[in-house]
């Protein structure tokens, strides 16, 4: 008997996104941050709206650039089941460079240390900034 949920879609991807990283509550209520190619920054609580935050400067963008080019994403499965029944959610992150956008779906409590290595790094990044703090 297959305990894991369906796999869901992929939350909204809109044009000149870089970076998404959405997590989707059991209730269906994301949160999250998106960085468009031109270097603005977006973010949401749950279930709220996206709000504009100050843009990355160049070195901040070619920093996020980098991280996500040495992430290996191409090598991750595009989703990944909980080890167990859990209502925790799914974390969604999507990676504009190609068309259709790559995306990696994670079913929580799982981790994928890939992810996970990327999400320290823009979290670095990001620190340097100031956007999204």
């Amino acid at each position: 008997m297959d305990h894991h949920r369906p796999h869901p879609s992929p939350p909204a991807f809109p044009p000149g996104v870089l970076l998404q990283s959405i997590f989707v509550d059991a209730r269906g209520r994301e949160s999250g941050y998106r960085i468009f190619h031109d270097g603005r920054y977006q973010s949401r609580t749950t279930g709220g709206a996206w709000t504009d935050s100050p843009a990355l400067d160049e070195h901040r963008l070619a920093a996020v650039r980098q991280a996500v080019a040495a992430a290996g994403l191409e090598h991750l499965q595009p989703y990944y089941a909980a080890p167990e029944a859990d209502d925790g959610g799914v974390l969604w992150i999507q990676i504009g460079e190609n068309d259709p956008p790559r995306a990696v779906a994670i079913e929580s409590p799982r981790r994928v240390p890939e992810i996970d290595r990327l999400a320290s790094r823009l979290v670095a990044i990001m620190r340097r900034q100031g956007a999204g703090t």
